[in-house]
């Protein structure tokens, strides 16, 4: 059985907790942390899900890489990028993502958490090899660029980004005629925060202060914080 996504998501803000902090971790403390999310990390990797096309698994692949890169290993690394890339180039040419843009009142907000994760996973590419793989084009036709830019399409006219390709979903939340929103202030204001700030070439019009509201961080995390500063 797959590990649930709210638990993947407390294992990721931990191992990022972990890797932020290095060595002020005291020794005898990482000798009982390590072992121990070295174990949780094991058990997101063998999780299976739909398909590669599933924002759960850009989490994953998120989390197997900091957490390798946090002990010292950058194989990983490449690994990311090469999923990274698959990501780029599964998408359709406008940016949205076939597997989560069909889920009913909740295709938004799926999009957009699948967005996020992207960025977060460029930005640690970045961060470890200075590759700016965001620039990566599919086919030269699209990139995270237009992934962004999908959501803030989308959180600009909602019901007919929904109903571009939603399909009707019992497990979603809001419907096609009146999706939900929520997604807005933990996974499209962080996400702009670092879009704005890193890569002024995506030609994003819009910021995160346009978006009503403050920016929550339990989710997502403060990209921007992490990866720039």
């Amino acid at each position: 059985r797959p590990v649930e996504y709210e638990v993947l998501v407390m294992v990721s803000r931990i191992v990022e907790t972990v890797a932020a902090l290095g060595p002020k971790i005291p020794e005898e403390e990482r000798k009982i942390i390590g072992p121990w999310l070295h174990d949780l990390v094991k058990k997101a990797q063998k999780s299976k899900w739909l398909s590669r096309q599933d924002n759960k698994q850009y989490l994953v692949d998120y989390i197997i890489a900091l957490w390798s890169v946090t002990n010292g290993d950058r194989i990983a690394v490449e690994q990311l990028a090469r999923n990274y890339k698959h990501a780029i180039h599964d998408m359709r040419d406008d940016g949205s993502i076939v597997q989560e843009s069909v889920r009913g009142g909740s295709s938004l907000q799926y999009q957009a958490t699948a967005t996020q994760l992207l960025v977060k996973q460029a930005a640690l590419i970045k961060n470890v090899t200075g590759e700016d793989i965001a620039d990566y084009k599919a086919e030269n036709k699209r990139s995270l660029a237009n992934a962004v830019n999908f959501l803030v399409q989308g959180n600009k006219n909602p019901k007919s980004y929904t109903k571009m390709y939603g399909r009707q979903c019992a497990a979603s939340w809001g419907s096609i005629e009146k999706p939900d929103m929520n997604w807005r202030k933990w996974a499209l204001k962080p996400t702009l925060e670092y879009v704005n700030y890193e890569h002024k070439s995506f030609g994003i019009k819009y910021t995160a202060s346009q978006i009503s509201g403050g920016s929550e961080y339990a989710t997502t995390g403060n990209i921007k914080c992490m990866y720039t500063e």
